[in-house]
């Protein structure tokens, strides 16, 4: 693990839990490098599985994250709309650029939000 710049040791093992906490308040925009140490065991699990199963995946834990930010920001849907024209993109019943506008419009809402999620 030496030479890895800007992430804190404690004992043998990286303390990421503290270097994530550092760059959110640093306001860094990037949090994780697909090269990191700690992310290594998921990487290796991500390769082995097919693009099908990986969307599934991603769209259940979009969903979870919609219904986190539905807690806090009840009035916004942007999130929710991304998702459904991105599961119909996914299935072959839209265009791209289609569900590239509401994409667009959650990623605006993203940007939006002051406090990290």
């Amino acid at each position: 693990m030496a030479g890895i710049v800007g992430y804190k040791r404690e004992g043998d093992r990286i303390d990421w839990v503290e270097t994530i906490k550092g760059k959110i308040k640093k306001r860094n925009h990037v949090l994780f490098s697909k090269d990191c140490d700690y992310l290594q065991d998921l990487i290796a699990l991500i390769k082995k599985q097919n693009h099908k199963t990986m969307a599934l995946w991603a769209f259940e834990f979009a969903e979870e994250t919609i219904e986190k930010l539905k807690k806090k920001y009840p009035n916004e849907d942007r999130p929710r709309k991304a998702l459904e024209v991105t599961k119909l993109w996914a299935s072959g019943k839209v265009k791209m650029p289609t569900a590239k506008q509401e994409i667009l419009k959650c990623h605006a809402f993203a940007k939006e939000i002051t406090s990290q999620e």
